[in-house]
């Protein structure tokens, strides 16, 4: 579902770095993942101006890994005066399980993204920042979600600029062809109840498998799947590299 709205208070609140990132598979010494892991970190720069642009930055890690501090941009900030937004969003099956019902609709995940794009929008003058320029950066799942992004209703007006970096919206870590089936499969894998303190029962794995599958995040590269993203990728080419699109004036 999507996240719930930030808390609010009346006295000063001590926002330090207490190393929270979300729950995944492997945790950096150093931090704490827990589920209350939507935190952002504003980096400002050394000025007394106000009104700068404003980057904002996701992570990358296959949708299933990482956080937004694994980058720390205070050179960038202090060598450009422009104000750096960095944070976490929900990964793996925490951000994208989806089984098609109101409780689980999907793409948790991509909507704390909007939430903290929101968020920006309406709090990153009381920084010094310009609210209308705004561009968002990503680099590997961060770059499929710069694209996502773009493409998404919900963020209209809520950014102006991109730059995406290393992958798309049609990469396998980005598209998930049946999510219920795929969800339902893994249930059948481990059908220990709710609160059980039996260890789950995996099945027996062919080493040599390829693909291998992370849950939720990747689609199996079927053989008929591979020209289709060639043909795909041959058209983009062709539209937007080979024939570039002019520059938009005031850009």
């Amino acid at each position: 579902m999507a996240p719930l709205a930030p808390p609010t208070w009346v006295e000063p609140f001590d926002a330090i770095d207490k190393g929270i990132i979300c729950p995944q598979f492997s945790v950096p010494a150093g931090k704490t993942a827990q589920e209350d892991c939507l935190v952002a970190s504003v980096y400002v720069p050394n000025t007394n101006k106000t009104n700068l642009p404003v980057m904002i930055i996701i992570h990358g890690g296959q949708f299933l890994v990482g956080y937004g501090d694994v980058t720390t941009p205070r050179q960038l900030v202090n060598s450009q005066k422009v104000i750096v937004v960095t944070f976490n969003y929900r990964l793996g099956i925490h951000g994208f399980l989806c089984l098609g019902t109101k409780d689980v609709p999907g793409n948790a995940g991509m909507k704390d993204q909007v939430a903290l794009l929101r968020w920006v929008k309406q709090n990153i003058a009381s920084f010094g920042g310009n609210p209308d320029e705004v561009t968002i950066v990503g680099c590997s799942a961060g770059g499929s979600s710069v694209d996502l992004l773009m493409i998404s209703k919900l963020t209209k007006g809520l950014f102006k600029r991109v730059i995406g970096m290393s992958s798309a919206n049609v990469g396998v870590t980005s598209v998930q062809l049946d999510p219920v089936e795929y969800a339902r499969t893994q249930a059948r894998r481990n059908p220990a109840p709710e609160g059980s303190t039996a260890l789950p029962r995996w099945p027996p794995a062919n080493a040599n498998r390829s693909p291998c599958m992370e849950f939720g995040q990747t689609v199996e590269l079927k053989p008929t799947v591979i020209p289709l993203r060639a043909t795909l990728w041959d058209l983009i080419y062709a539209l937007f590299y080979r024939n570039p699109i002019p520059p938009t004036p005031g850009f």
